[in-house]
C-alpha cells in the first residue's frame, strides 16, 4: 500500500485502525517501516486539522454566502489549501491509497493544496 507495488506475501502486514481493524499488507520491510511511520504521524495531527479545515470551510461559507467583498476574502481557501499540505490523508479515502500508493497519492494531493494556495493567493493579490 505504500509503494504501490504489488504485494506478494504476507509476511509483512501491518494492523491498523483504534483496534487494528485494518489489515494492510506491505511489499517488504521498508515499506512497512514507512508505512508505520506514515500511519503515527498522520494520528498525531488529525483531529487538530479536522478541526483547522472545518473552522476554515465555515469561514469560507460564510464569507461565500453573505457575499461579503473585502480584500483578504479568499484566504481560508488559501488555508484549506496548507491543511492539505500538512495532512493529504484527510481527505482522501483508502480507495486511493490502494489504488496508486501513498507516495503517489501523496505526492498529488499536495500538487492539488499547492495549486489551491497559489489560486488563494492570486485572488488575494488581483
Amino acid at each position: 500500500m505504500y509503494c504501490g507495488r504489488p504485494v506478494e506475501k504476507t509476511k509483512y502486514v501491518l494492523r491498523a485502525g483504534k483496534n487494528g481493524e485494518y489489515d494492510i499488507c506491505c511489499c517488504g520491510t521498508k515499506c512497512y517501516q514507512d508505512m508505520k511511520r506514515y500511519i503515527e504521524h498522520t494520528s498525531k495531527k488529525k483531529y487538530a486539522l479536522y478541526l483547522a479545515a472545518a473552522v476554515l470551510i465555515l469561514m469560507n461559507l460564510v464569507i461565500l454566502g453573505l457575499k461579503l467583498q473585502f480584500r483578504l476574502m479568499y484566504l481560508p481557501m488559501t488555508g484549506l489549501g496548507a491543511v492539505f499540505m500538512i495532512c493529504p490523508s484527510l481527505y482522501v479515502t483508502s480507495w486511493f491509497f490502494e489504488r496508486y500508493g501513498v507516495k503517489k497519492t501523496t505526492k498529488g494531493v499536495r500538487t492539488a493544496g499547492a495549486l489551491i494556495i497559489l489560486a488563494g493567493l492570486w485572488f488575494t493579490i488581483l
